[in-house]
């Protein structure tokens, strides 16, 4: 179809041709029609391959300014790996959509925590139900004591599992109170430890410690929500944790011992407790403690598997590869278009040379310099690239705003980013005009002049 209708344009074009004019002097007489046609595909090539620089720009922008920035914790020789457990021993289905987790689950992961500490070359272990650099679990809360919330607002925060190594193998600052500790089991109160975030979006000039929340586990899926069996006490704020970037704005978590968890979860939703990811510093390279750890696993359960293995700042370089792929994609796109915008603009100018070489030829005849002849062209091309320049930075900047809706966390750009791009485009134009150019430079005015 594409060929077919731009092919289509040519041909109604060549059919309405005027021999008369198209035979005199040998040359064949385009019109101004056409000459227009060809500087407005110019300038749309050059448009198009500035729309699509500037959205690869912004994306490379953002995927190095969130590959430097500190995740909020010390990724140095840290190993990740995920499990989920599966089998009847672990869980139960019940009625009402709902999982029953047994007391084995939490059983089975104390002793693998167990194992994989007494392998050489482990410094310390621990494990979360999820690091908040593979995404959120969002649970709804209320705060004890607070009046109910208006009808269609709510109070969401990342729930998250952990055991008492956590914070100290992620080397996590726990700047109030005390973190999660081996005091925390299911007999003892609920507890949780909360984020910065948390505290100064819920508790703004208040001190959190002490607060009552009560947590529900929602299921979207099943759109059950099960509140949890007591009220957890915040008993300590710990530093953020950097989440993936598309998330809008800083995510409120909330951090409770895996031993302190409800009975029945509602859907899928018992993943939270069953799903662990190990995390895991070592004193060697880290990935040469995975069949060690592989064979720990398999020493308490056979059954289960262990997935996802890699280093700590793998799993934070992997949390962006959504940024990695569009940019990949604009990248190409990209270079596609400066490419065809190059070959439109080798094919104007030299079409405009070739118009214009027995203008040239009588101008250098009356005594015009050869630099005047190339600054007629340049400045005709000039107004065209300008022309293109201009639509293709407010396409652009639309491009960057969509780009920065739908992966939210985007920086906008920067005044270098700009620069790189025109500077590209610069560079490109220049590349595509050298020869035509060169070649107006060295007109004859003898051979230009003839057959006038």
């Amino acid at each position: 179809v594409t060929t077919f209708v731009f092919g289509l344009c040519p041909a109604l074009a060549v059919s309405r041709v005027d021999l008369n004019e198209s035979l005199k002097s040998g040359r064949s007489a385009a019109g101004k029609a056409r000459a227009r046609g060809r500087s407005l595909l110019m300038v749309a090539e050059v448009a198009l391959a500035m729309v699509m620089l500037s959205g690869a720009g912004i994306l490379i922008q953002g995927l190095i300014i969130n590959l430097s920035a500190h995740p909020g914790f010390n990724a140095y020789r840290v190993l990740t790996g995920r499990i989920l457990l599966e089998g009847e021993k672990y869980f139960s289905v019940v009625p009402g959509d709902l999982k029953r987790v047994t007391p084995q689950a939490a059983a089975f992961y104390g002793r693998l925590l167990d194992q994989i500490r007494a392998i050489p070359g482990v410094v310390s272990a621990g494990m979360i139900s999820r690091l908040p650099t593979d995404g959120t679990a969002r649970q709804p809360f209320t705060i004890l004591g607070r009046p109910p919330l208006h009808r269609g607002t709510k109070q969401e925060v990342d729930y998250l599992e952990v055991d008492s190594s956590l914070f100290r193998t992620l080397d996590l600052a726990v700047v109030r109170g005390r973190g999660i500790d081996e005091r925390d089991v299911e007999g003892s109160p609920w507890v949780m430890v909360v984020n910065r975030t948390f505290a100064e979006r819920y508790f703004p000039g208040e001190d959190p410690l002490g607060k009552a929340i009560r947590i529900s586990i929602h299921s979207d899926p099943a759109n059950v929500t099960v509140p949890e069996e007591q009220p957890r006490e915040i008993v300590g704020v710990v530093d953020n944790i950097r989440y993936p970037s598309w998330e809008t704005e800083p995510v409120a978590a909330a951090y409770v011992s895996y031993r302190q968890h409800p009975r029945e979860y509602p859907g899928g939703d018992h993943w939270v407790h069953i799903g662990k990811t190990l995390v895991i510093r070592t004193a060697v390279a880290p990935m040469s403690l995975a069949p060690a750890l592989r064979r720990a696993l398999a020493e308490i359960d056979r059954n289960q598997v262990l997935e996802a293995v890699m280093t700590a700042e793998q799993r934070i370089a992997e949390s962006l590869d959504v940024y990695r792929f569009v940019a990949q994609l604009f990248g190409g796109l990209g270079t596609l278009a400066l490419l065809l915008a190059a070959v439109g603009i080798f094919g104007v100018t030299s079409y405009l040379v070739n118009q214009r070489t027995p203008e040239f030829g009588i101008r250098i005849a009356l005594g015009a310099r050869r630099g005047n002849i190339v600054r007629l062209i340049a400045l005709q091309l000039g107004l065209l690239l300008g022309a293109g320049t201009v639509l293709g930075a407010a396409g652009g900047y639309a491009i960057q705003a969509m780009l920065r809706r739908g992966l939210d966390g985007l920086p906008p750009a920067g005044a270098l980013m700009w620069f790189a791009v025109v500077f590209v485009m610069v560079g490109m134009a220049l590349l595509a005009t050298w020869l035509p150019l060169q070649r107006a430079m060295r007109t004859d005015p003898i051979v230009a002049l003839r057959y006038e």
